[in-house]
């Protein structure tokens, strides 16, 4: 058998036989001696040197190498590269977290709230290091307790320290990824650890369980979550715990038994996960207030009688639990245990589930109303209060048959102001013909007033913002997009109620550079722009360098170089916005935070040069505060020091407010508690709170104090132009349509319930959108800038009522509730819609208007009050087949019975008004409109001017042929319109402005011949 003679096998020998530790038969790790080789377990036995069937005898072995019995290098090399790797991975990952603070710490500098950052980052660090601690004293305190805890030994166990360190580097390995996960976890809810550390109390106490409302929303979220996080750590040291012993015990080959410590340790272990679940059946019962389950929102008869009962059973037969299992390690008798355990068991399923759905089937619902009214009162009365539709004025509105020219004589604001342009034609419009360059785009249009000649007007706003998603492809180059192409340059700006002979908007501001009218239809207007460069908006999306060796492109120019390219004005940024690039070491910290080498090497780069990014005005809002939910309107505004500014609406909102029935966004208390400004070139961003009694933001201000500015301090030029923000309007609107209920019976009858209209857009039903007017609201002195919207009762078309929020001074943020009544049926949109499509005369100009494959476009149909009354208008917009965008060709009114469809909306209102007779659109030649009124028109309106409306329509005919006298009629026609306008004088305005079209459409027959 001389394969005994082999040292590898002599060793594999000692190794099955587990060595010679214990019986004295050679030393470990000897070194090489005469007497033979000694590998990692000693030498070999007497027996095997003296040969087994003489496999050694008196044989000399062969030299020993320390490379025998020893592992290979390659074998003690990959944990060594393994290692290396981890380590160098998480290196890379620590070190690009930190060039990340270093980043965001800089920008948060340089738009004045650093110290925001700090405490930010301060709260998250502490948070990760308290519970990557805490968790790492439990599990590794609860490891090295189970380690060394002495145990009824019945054979010896294993005892190769190698083997013993391996399980000690699993375990402190498994523990320190263990505690980075708890520490993370923790960190990432510092918004809800800074909430539950600074709560203020409501002023409004729970109903069921009488705590102040605070309670629900700032401290029991994060007692929930405090609450998840202890159980997931006990769970997870009862786990490693149970592991622990379990491998001493492989250890012992199963040979070894429990003592009363170890017993103990894990009663102890488990006895905390119980603990923590008696905690949670507390902490449930006030989650009934938020329960979603019911017939409304909050606790209801069944949680109210049942479920809370059962919460304190369960924590008692908790208890119980906790008491069976502390006392197994005494009597090791597991009958105690295990009866508390189903006891719990069959509590929560009986308690849980049976019993509820019986109560509910057996006793709440066969008397459901008398049940339940208290609850729905609870939920009825927080629900206005969270959506503040307590607040609301409701009021009766008269709604009379027909508005008369009295009614527009008192009133004549109401139709001054109406809005002829659907925004989204109009944007359709302005991306067409006043993007100038295909690299400019609009991406929205904004409703906003200015006082123009002492008299304030609604306009239309929409900034001229660079896309460089329209950069050609040859010029998607770096230098290109991060330092040439850099900004958006100006605003366009137009009147909401006026309109371009051709049936484009009458720009007040328009082109590049921006070019301001001296007079408008109201008088001269004051309106300057000094700095029309928009460097944040709202498609900015991209970092650029500023302020660097490249020109910037700044606006294009009317003339061409010489060599066929367009020519150019170019610029260098001069603000303070963004990041001074500095030196080496932050240029390579922004490469690296970017992913941009061409910041660290491109030569047009220098320290001087500032890096801007976080472009999106929302961006910047939400670094600043994550915790506001923002409008999706930010909207531009030109300040009285010619500087173009974006005002953003913020809401604080809360999910957690007791009773309050959801909106379907998800929340169930909402407040506009902040207004933000941000300026269009430097990007600054000023927070100011706008509504101080809301508690929500009481708490965020005195976490971040520096973060806030009262609203005293808004600017006044930009405090003009507030606006009730329409999606706070939306959510409200949407709560109102159940909850303008305030009685239990009726919200549980559903017998009141409203909806939005519907109305049509591009041949599909909408629901109609708040919109602003201007208008005089009844019992009010002046005109005031509204947010109106019209409803219907669900399932039925007719109105039943208007909702108005105001947004001028002090009534800022009020809402009216004005309700059509009773006994009176009042068309709804849908049912105008449907009168407009079976007018015989409007349908027969539909058909003419859509010949061709011209698209007929129906903009928003808006209820307007006059006075007592009301009217409908609906603009007409036509887009040719190969037209490049809409263009307004009529305007329909309904007023009563009456349904106008003209060239203009002022001809419209005197045709609905009765005033004169109905004539159709003009350019389309004879309608039944048109034909209609041949014949005498019998009404005392339409008699009193007979004359002039007889001879308007042989005015063309007797036009001049001469391009210059026709160019000099229509200056003149075109004065007169703005004259008459300014008097008041409707009916002359539009016969001036229809003297003009006609004018200027034989110009242009002129031109062409």
């Amino acid at each position: 058998m001389t394969f005994l003679n082999r040292p590898s096998m002599s060793g594999w020998i000692q190794r099955s036989q587990g060595g010679w530790r214990n019986g004295g038969d050679g030393p470990q790790d000897v070194p090489p001696s005469d007497e033979g080789r000694s590998g990692e377990l000693g030498p070999p036995p007497p027996v095997f040197r003296e040969g087994l069937g003489g496999g050694f005898g008196d044989e000399e072995p062969p030299p020993y190498t320390a490379a025998e019995g020893q592992p290979s290098g390659g074998g003690r090399t990959w944990p060594r590269i393994v290692v290396a790797g981890v380590a160098l991975l998480i290196l890379l990952i620590l070190l690009n977290i930190g060039i990340d603070i270093y980043v965001d710490r800089l920008w948060f500098g340089s738009v004045g709230y650093q110290g925001v950052f700090d405490l930010r980052i301060v709260t998250q660090l502490w948070l990760f290091a308290a519970g990557a601690a805490i968790s790492l004293a439990v599990l590794g305190g609860s490891y090295l307790l189970a380690w060394r805890m002495p145990i009824e030994e019945m054979a010896p166990a294993i005892d190769d320290p190698r083997l013993v360190r391996v399980i000690h580097i699993i375990a402190a390995v498994a523990m320190i990824l263990l505690a980075i996960i708890f520490g993370s976890v923790a960190a990432g809810q510092w918004e809800l650890i800074l909430q539950f550390l600074n709560a203020k109390p409501f002023g409004e106490t729970d109903p069921q369980f009488g705590r102040d409302l605070g309670f629900y929303i700032f401290e029991l979220e994060a007692l929930q979550f405090m609450k998840g996080w202890a159980t997931g750590l006990a769970i997870m040291t009862m786990l490693t715990t149970a592991a622990t012993y379990g491998t001493r015990l492989m250890m012992h080959r199963g040979n070894a038994r429990s003592t009363l410590a170890v017993r103990l340790h894990i009663a102890i272990t488990i006895a905390a996960v119980m603990g923590l679940f008696v905690w949670s059946y507390w902490l449930a019962r006030f989650e009934l207030a938020l329960n979603p389950g019911g017939f409304v929102f909050g606790a209801t008869y069944t949680d109210d009688n049942i479920r809370s009962p059962v919460q304190i059973v369960k924590m008692v037969a908790g208890v119980l639990v906790i008491l069976g299992v502390l006392s197994w390690p005494f009597h090791e008798r597991l009958r105690f245990p295990i009866t508390s355990i189903v006891l719990l068991i069959l509590v929560s399923i009986v308690g849980a589930a049976i019993l509820p759905a019986a109560v509910q089937r057996f006793t709440v619902e066969p008397n459901e109303l008398q049940r339940e009214t208290p609850y729905i009162e609870r939920n009825i009365a927080a629900t206005r209060t969270a959506f503040a539709l307590d607040r609301i004025e409701e009021r009766e509105f008269p709604a009379g048959d027909f508005v008369g020219e009295e009614d527009r004589q008192q009133n004549p604001e109401a139709l001054r102001n109406v809005r002829l342009w659907d925004h989204r034609p109009l944007n359709d419009t302005l991306n067409t013909i006043q993007t100038i360059r295909p690299l400019y785009v609009f991406p929205d249009v904004d409703v906003d007033r200015y006082n123009v000649g002492g008299e304030e007007r609604q306009v239309f706003l929409a900034a001229r913002e660079l896309s460089q998603a329209n950069l050609q492809s040859t010029q998607q180059g770096w230098v290109n997009r991060r330092l040439q192409f850099t900004h958006g340059f100006g605003v366009v700006m137009t009147p909401v109620d006026e309109v371009s002979p051709a049936g484009e908007p009458d720009f007040w501001v328009s082109n590049i550079p921006p070019e301001i009218v001296d007079e408008t239809s109201s008088g001269p207007i004051d309106l300057r722009i000094e700095e029309p460069r928009i460097y944040y908006g709202e498609v900015t999306d991209a970092y650029i360098i500023a302020n660097s060796e490249t020109e910037e492109f700044d606006y294009p120019l009317s003339g061409e170089e010489s060599d066929g390219v367009a020519d150019q004005a170019t610029t260098r940024y001069s603000g303070d916005g963004g990041i001074e690039l500095g030196g080496f070491f932050r240029r390579l910290a922004f490469a690296w935070s970017f992913g941009d080498a061409n910041i660290l090497i491109s030569g047009s780069v220098d320290g001087d040069s500032r890096i801007l990014f976080r472009r999106l005005i929302q961006d910047r809002v939400n670094e600043l505060a994550p915790f506001l939910r923002l409008d999706a309107d930010p909207y531009i505004v030109v300040g009285d020091d010619g500087k173009l500014y974006w005002i953003q609406d913020a809401y604080t909102v809360t999910d957690r407010y007791p009773y309050s029935q959801p909106h379907s966004f998800g929340y169930n208390y909402v407040r506009n508690s902040v207004k933000a400004v941000i300026d269009a070139y430097n990007g600054s961003v000023d927070l100011y709170i706008v509504d101080p009694a809301d508690p929500i933001i009481q708490v965020w201000s005195d976490i971040f104090p520096e973060l806030f500015k009262p609203a005293e301090e808004f600017p006044v030029d930009l405090q003009d132009h507030w606006r009730y923000p329409q999606d706070y309007f939306q959510i409200q609107a949407d709560q109102y349509l159940t909850y303008h209920i305030e009685s239990a019976r009726g919200l549980f009858n559903r017998e009141d319930l409203w909806a939005i209209p519907q109305e049509l857009l591009r041949q599909q039903e909408i629901a109609v959108e708040p919109y602003y007017v201007t208008l005089r609201l009844p019992d009010q002195e002046e005109p005031e800038f509204l947010l109106i919207l019209p409803f219907t009762p669900r399932n039925r078309l007719n109105s039943i009522a208007w909702m108005a929020g105001r947004s001028d001074g002090e009534n800022y943020g009020k809402l009216f509730a004005f309700r059509f009544p009773a006994n009176k049926n009042v068309d709804g949109p849908k049912q105008i819609e449907n009168r407009i499509d079976q007018d015989v005369a409007v349908s027969q100009q539909f058909t003419l208007l859509g010949q061709q494959g011209s698209e007929v476009i129906r903009g928003n149909l808006l209820f307007i009050p006059v006075g007592d009354s009301y009217v409908y208008v609906e603009p007409i917009y036509l887009q040719a087949e190969t037209g490049r965008y809409p263009q307004l060709k009529g305007v329909i009114v309904v007023n009563g019975d009456t349904i106008a469809f003209e060239d203009t909306f002022v001809g419209a209102v005197e045709v609905a008004l009765g005033n004169r007779a109905a004539r159709g659109l003009s350019f389309l030649g004879d309608t039944p409109a048109q034909v209609a009124t041949d014949e005498p028109d019998p009404t005392p309106a339409a008699q009193e001017q007979p004359q002039q409306e007889q001879s308007e329509p042989s005015q063309p005919l007797e036009l001049s042929d001469d391009a210059a006298e026709l160019a000099e009629q229509a200056q003149e026609a075109f004065e007169e319109a703005l004259q008459k306008q300014r008097e008041g004088d409707w009916a002359g305005y539009g016969l001036a402005i229809e003297r003009l079209g006609a004018i200027l459409e034989r110009l242009a027959a002129a031109e062409s011949e």
